[in-house]
């Protein structure tokens, strides 16, 4: 329930494709570097009854950090971006939050992306890696082999120069269409023993990084 409430309250495309950079972000990203690639993880908290919402949204904001947003009486967002180079801070963050909350919370679960902002849209760029490709004006959609288990997918806004890219293992590629891939695709909810999710975000962005970012520089 909390997964299908998030997913429908910020499906900011009306289920067209990646969502788009929130002002925030693209300014962030803009005040940094023009390229610089950034993180950008968020958290979907769901609390028990007994437990009031502002006290986890207290800890979220005060002590870790992060930007929160009430969706609903027991269920928040906590957003937080950094620079990729600062990948290990802030996988540690985000365990040591999960790790915080995980007696507190009913559910947990994570969604992930880059922003990398810039005139150049990796959908074009690495031709020979492209399982799929769509465009619809502006806006360019792709899923690009990273390696053999990973899949990125990506989104460009041409106009506004900026893409975002996503992770999915090569075993959950569906045969939709790429401006209707469903949300959940991208959003993992944490089991108890929470140290393997974290390690493969990890490993899904540094084998983006090694294979991908490094080529494009």
């Amino acid at each position: 329930m909390l997964l299908t409430h998030l997913i429908n309250h910020y499906d900011y495309n009306n289920g067209k494709g990646d969502e788009e950079m929130p002002e925030t972000d693209a300014y962030s990203v803009k005040k940094l570097s023009p390229s610089e690639p950034m993180l950008i993880i968020r958290l979907l908290v769901e609390t028990p009854r007994q437990i009031p919402l502002t006290k986890i949204e207290k800890v979220l904001s005060r002590e870790y950090g992060y930007k929160t947003m009430i969706t609903s009486p027991y269920s928040l967002e906590a957003r937080i971006s950094m620079p990729i180079r600062l990948l290990s801070e802030l996988l540690n963050k985000i365990e040591s939050t999960i790790r915080d909350l995980s007696m507190k919370t009913s559910s947990i679960c994570i969604d992930y992306y880059i922003t990398l902002k810039n005139n150049m849209c990796l959908c074009s760029v690495y031709k020979n890696k492209i399982i799929r490709r769509e465009v619809l004006g502006s806006k360019t959609f792709c899923l690009m082999e990273i390696n053999d288990d990973i899949v990125a997918y990506i989104y460009c806004r041409l106009d506004k120069r900026y893409q975002t890219i996503r992770f999915l293992e090569k075993e959950k590629i569906i045969n939709s269409d790429l401006l209707q891939l469903p949300k959940t695709l991208f959003i993992k909810c944490i089991e108890e023993e929470h140290a393997e999710d974290i390690e493969r975000i990890r490993y899904n962005i540094e084998a983006f990084i090694k294979n991908i970012l490094r080529d494009t520089k």
